[in-house]
């Protein structure tokens, strides 16, 4: 069986560390960078069944957002599931990335059982999209995904403002 992959980009080392102590207990692997530009050039080759991306690398790379990786990061592969995190949260952020198909936007600091079940649903909605393209869905069953995702960004972008 393959082993769930999760990137992580936030330029703070900390929440990198949390990352890697609180989802390899899960089973996860979790695959870390600082800076966007690596973690870009990683997923080039590599995939992950969820990415999540801080929106300020203001330590690391200060002309770089989260929001302009997040377009880059789905550019190539629109059904990349990117979680996009911030401790900065307003609500133009919140729907920029919901625009630019940020699976989630959760905000800093995280509550840890939210964060699972947010990953933990990348992770299964990934695994079942795979799944679908294996089995010769070229859109990995996005039609019927894409009403569902409908449905859970509204929710979202309510549960977001209302905070």
């Amino acid at each position: 069986m393959v082993k769930d992959r999760i990137v992580v980009v936030d330029d703070e080392e900390n929440v990198l560390y949390s990352f890697r102590r609180l989802f390899e207990t899960d089973g996860v692997e979790v695959v870390t960078f600082r800076e966007p530009a690596k973690a870009e050039a990683y997923l080039a080759v590599e995939d992950a069944g969820c990415v999540l991306t801080d929106v300020r690398f203001a330590s690391t790379a200060p002309e770089t957002d989260g929001i302009a990786l997040l377009r880059r990061l789905r550019a190539g592969k629109p059904h990349r599931l990117v979680v996009v995190m911030t401790a900065f949260g307003t609500t133009d952020t919140v729907i920029q990335a919901m625009k630019e198909g940020a699976y989630e936007y959760i905000l800093k600091p995280f509550d840890l059982d939210e964060l699972r079940r947010i990953v933990r649903s990348a992770l299964d909605e990934s695994r079942a999209m795979s799944r679908a393209v294996a089995l010769g869905d070229p859109d990995g069953g996005s039609a019927a995904a894409a009403d569902a995702e409908g449905d859970r960004r509204g929710d979202q972008i309510s549960r977001q403002t209302l905070r």
